[in-house]
């Protein structure tokens, strides 16, 4: 599969991760199906909790606040090796409030304390135990040991949570099937997603779409049980001037994305701001719902593509001008999951529009939407603190910490 042009020509912010997430309570409000005078119905549907927003629950004037400097940042242009931070995966903290930095860069996890002081590295280059070729995806289990997924060996690194290495593990997945880790449940074990896009067979062309299979998979790799298949990734089919096909994905299309919680997952199909919890067995319990519509392509968007072409090589030209662009953008981006239970939904931007989050409590009412400080990629969301990661024009990148004032949520 190749990619396209991407943020060449629209410095759109791109989600990657796969995640949506969304906590369950028991009960509810008891309401019947309507919209209430807040714009938010709550009803039950065969079992299946159906909670639909149209307007936020935070009264003007009373949302949730990220303060406009941070209260710690880690990193720096000169200086010690310890603190130049490149090309990091991302940053998590620790229960005792150390800062664990996955710094794809150098291969290394590193460990800063509360006030960002340098205490410890482990990992380097390498295929031996405790090593890493890729540093794809980096978790925190509640028990506080650090899991790393290495894209290019297919292996899982787990370290105790001083950064000593204590196993490595591979999914057992089915001959010629990939099973990308989506997230890890409380008890350490993986949900995986497996694409079931036939790429081989162009008897249809245009934008396909095919189903994603979602596994979960035990803490020695092992498969549990599959759980169920939903909808995947928009593709593009198309063929070559000489009969051949190919499969990509158009920018801007739809995809899926999916993580974990304690004990239940989260699905979210990418093309309604709507999601699905279930339980670890793939049961359905709850969707959230949020009564907005996909917006239509932005002609900025299109301006900016078909300049791109204009300036791009003869075969870019040729081979990326029979891929159309969608007719609407994706509903939403990646999704973060706060350490109170709350749902942080990224909102979907192009150009130089200012980012933006959809935040939904844990019963899934929408509470309304919160404006991080510009360019910061977020990676964690605590009860007080919004973690992330920001690179400078020079592309110095630091890993800061911001406050987070939560108001009232009605």
């Amino acid at each position: 599969m190749r990619s396209g042009p991407g943020a060449s020509w629209t410095a759109t912010r791109r989600s990657h991760l796969v995640a949506v997430a969304l906590v369950l309570t028991a009960g509810g409000c008891g309401r019947d199906g309507a919209l209430d005078g807040a714009g938010y119905a709550e009803r039950d549907s065969a079992g299946i909790t159906i909670v639909e927003s149209a307007e936020p629950a935070w009264a003007p004037g009373r949302g949730w606040r990220i303060s406009s400097e941070p209260r710690l940042s880690i990193g720096t242009t000169d200086g010690p090796e310890e603190y130049q931070l490149f090309r990091v995966q991302t940053a998590l903290r620790m229960r005792d409030g150390r800062i664990l930095v996955a710094n794809a860069g150098t291969y290394e996890l590193r460990f800063y304390d509360a006030r960002g002081r340098f205490l410890a590295t482990t990992g380097r280059q390498g295929e031996g135990p405790g090593e890493f070729r890729s540093m794809s995806a980096t978790w925190r289990t509640e028990a506080d040991s650090v899991v790393v997924y290495d894209w290019r060996l297919g292996r899982f690194s787990v370290f105790d949570a001083g950064g000593v290495f204590a196993r490595s593990f591979r999914l057992a997945g089915a001959a010629g099937e990939f099973a990308y880790p989506n997230a890890l449940f409380g008890d350490g074990t993986v949900l995986a997603s497996v694409d079931e896009q036939d790429q081989g067979e162009y008897a249809q062309l245009g934008v396909v779409r095919g189903r994603a299979r979602y596994d979960r998979y035990d803490r020695d790799g092992g498969l549990i049980t599959s759980l169920v298949a939903l909808p995947g990734a928009e593709l593009y089919k198309g063929t070559h001037p000489d009969g051949s096909g190919y499969t990509t994905s158009a920018d801007h299309a739809v995809r899926p994305f999916a993580a974990a919680g304690q004990s239940v997952w989260f699905y979210g199909s990418g093309d309604a701001l709507e999601f699905q919890a279930r339980r670890m067995d793939g049961t359905l319990l709850r969707l959230a719902r949020l009564g907005r519509n996909r917006r239509a392509m932005p002609v900025e968007v299109r301006a900016a593509r078909d300049a791109w072409l204009r300036e791009a090589s003869p075969q870019a030209r040729d081979f990326w001008g029979r891929v159309p662009l969608p007719d609407s953008l994706p509903a939403h981006g990646r999704l973060v999951l706060d350490r109170a239970g709350n749902l942080w939904v990224q909102g979907y931007t192009v150009l130089d529009e200012e980012e933006f989050w959809y935040v939904f409590d844990p019963r899934g009412r929408w509470l309304g939407d919160v404006k991080p400080p510009e360019k910061l990629r977020i990676t964690e969301i605590g009860e007080d603190y919004l973690l992330g990661i920001m690179a400078d024009s020079l592309g110095v990148e630091r890993v800061m910490v911001f406050d987070l004032q939560r108001g009232d949520q009605s």
